[in-house]
């Protein structure tokens, strides 16, 4: 099993944190990466249906699929419990691959694990590129990105104000 490494509402002061050159400037200073994909579309809350029918809990599904990414060599895997926050999802999960090839060779992955487990996958996003990959199963997003990308988009600061779980 993954070690957690921290399982608490967020508090800077207690994280020891290093900002990147790009997020101390000003949000119109920082230029994106070289190549950028599209936003992914999803469909408005309101539309979107339930996972199918399953009796796996989502705290299974989170330590499987974190099991997995640490597993294959993902680094940084971090979760952000958004239940309470979004009308999206109840679960962001966000892992560093090293390439875009680790990044979509992980992808298979994911598929295989959300199969076993019997949940529908309801989009992908980025899976061409391979630099910024979003996996969406509902109520759990996994985004998969290389270093530069997640340093440039920085989720975790954007939902600041989710739980959050580091793994090693």
């Amino acid at each position: 099993m993954a070690k957690q490494l921290e399982a608490t509402q967020p508090a800077t002061a207690e994280l020891e944190v290093t900002q990147p050159a790009a997020a101390t400037q000003p949000p119109a200073a920082r230029q994106p990466p070289a190549t950028t994909q599209p936003a992914a579309t999803r469909q408005p809350a309101a539309t979107r249906q339930p996972a199918a029918a399953s009796s796996v809990e989502l705290e299974t599904i989170v330590d499987a699929f974190v099991e997995l990414m640490l597993e294959k060599q993902a680094e940084e895997v971090v979760t952000l419990d958004l239940r309470g926050i979004s009308a999206f999802a109840d679960s962001f999960m966000i892992a560093t691959t090293e390439t875009p090839r680790q990044a979509k060779a992980l992808l298979d992955d994911l598929y295989g694990k959300a199969k076993e487990l019997g949940l529908p996958v309801r989009g992908v996003e980025g899976a061409e590129d391979g630099r910024w990959i979003l996996f969406d199963l509902n109520e759990v997003v996994i985004h998969l990105f290389t270093p530069r990308f997640r340093q440039f988009y920085d989720l975790e600061s954007f939902w600041g104000m989710a739980a959050k779980r580091v793994y090693l």
